[in-house]
């Protein structure tokens, strides 16, 4: 390993602050093998490399060859006083990035679908419809459509995106992160599933229209931010992929009892979005009256599953949005190569927030069969 490599390693040790020693700790080598490393008579593995870089907050192609990978490109929604504190979410991003960096120098495949054509359009509904209508023939075809239950390993799994449910300050809904070869989107855990529903629909138009990119592009509530074509692309894209107009229009016809709020009850559960967010689309669709709107708009998703006798149900997707989950496909590939012995626990721990102690002490534990049969003679000496 080139003189190179190991001056650009103590740079990043130096940088992170760390002394040799807590760095051994945290990529779980032995103070004297780091030592051996960055003198030259031992090589860095790559599983160390990766862990390394992780650990230090650099990219495994700046250590190698002292050139950074293309920027990620980021889009985000947030609070006017997020703007100043990104890197708070910027790291976590990182930190999903270089588990894919690692898995990629162990070999582990990850084919992402192209995006498609940028629509050529000046008109933001346009732009994002036009996107909307490319999603939706693609979970169509593969048998979905965007309220089904399952939407964030659909989107996984036709778009090539890794998505995690994060804990994010209050007020930030999410945020995309993208390169050429990996695509991340982030949403907070929350108990309002309808609302962490929308902003996966949200981050999705961004990772398709591929504008992710440059600086931070927020929407702040009260700014000129908001006014983003970007943005307001991004939002038209949410509103027409879960509420086509066209479903909606069909679903609205087949109500016996139109004026009855409890019918619209039954559009805003079946479309899984918020009472307010329909009473959008239906007047859009001059399918309501201004009292309709007003009545619809006041419910929340809560009062809609009391209305129809969902409460378990609404308790059930309450739960799994407020639970913190790593990307699916990260996870499993650093848990194969963990088992494998290509890497150690470390990162995958850490991905998921715990220690590699803590990931240890909480994996399935079978019994063998011998163990099993013991258990059962066990048993059967003390009945009687």
């Amino acid at each position: 390993m080139g003189d190179g490599v190991i001056e650009r390693v103590r740079s990043a040790i130096s940088a992170a602050g760390l002394t040799q020693a807590e760095l051994a700790d945290r990529i779980g080598i032995g103070s004297d093998k780091l030592s051996k490393s960055l003198s030259g008579t031992r090589r860095f593995t790559s599983t160390e490399l990766a862990e390394l870089a992780s650990v230090c907050r650099v990219s495994i192609d700046w250590l190698l060859v002292g050139e950074e990978s293309p920027s990620p490109r980021m889009a985000a929604r947030v609070s006017e006083s997020m703007l100043s504190n990104e890197t708070q979410w910027a790291a976590l991003a990182e930190e999903y990035a270089s588990a894919d960096e690692t898995l990629e120098r162990l070999g582990y495949q990850h084919v992402i679908p192209p995006l498609p054509p940028k629509p050529a359009t000046t008109s933001f509904v346009h732009h994002g419809q036009v996107l909307a209508h490319y999603a939706i023939q693609a979970f169509r075809e593969a048998g979905y459509s965007p309220w089904d239950d399952g939407l964030i390993e659909h989107i996984e799994d036709l778009f090539g995106v890794d998505v995690a449910i994060v804990n994010l300050p209050q007020s930030f809904h999410g945020f995309t992160w993208q390169t050429d070869s990996f695509r991340l989107i982030c949403v907070a855990a929350s108990t309002n599933w309808a609302r962490q529903r929308f902003t996966l629909a949200h981050e999705l138009g961004h990772i398709l229209s591929n504008d992710a990119h440059g600086e931070l592009i927020g929407e702040v509530a009260g700014s000129d931010w908001s006014h983003y074509f970007t943005e307001k692309s991004a939002n038209a894209f949410a509103g027409y992929f879960l509420m086509p107009p066209e479903e909606v229009g069909t679903a609205h016809a087949q109500l016996k009892d139109r004026d009855e709020i409890s019918a619209l009850d039954e559009l805003a559960w079946k479309f899984k979005v918020s009472p307010a967010a329909l009473s959008a689309r239906l007047e859009k669709l001059q399918l309501l009256t201004a009292d309709q709107r007003r009545a619809l708009a006041g419910l929340t998703m809560l009062d809609v599953a009391t209305l129809l006798g969902k409460e378990t149900e609404f308790d059930r997707e309450s739960a799994l949005s407020a639970r913190v989950r790593a990307p699916r496909r990260l996870t499993q590939q650093l848990r194969a190569a963990a088992r494998s012995g290509a890497t150690s626990v470390r990162q995958l721990a850490r991905l998921l927030g715990m220690s590699p102690d803590d990931y240890l002490a909480s994996t399935d534990y079978s019994p063998g069969l011998r163990e099993v049969e013991l258990m059962l003679d066990d048993d059967e000496s003390g009945v009687g």
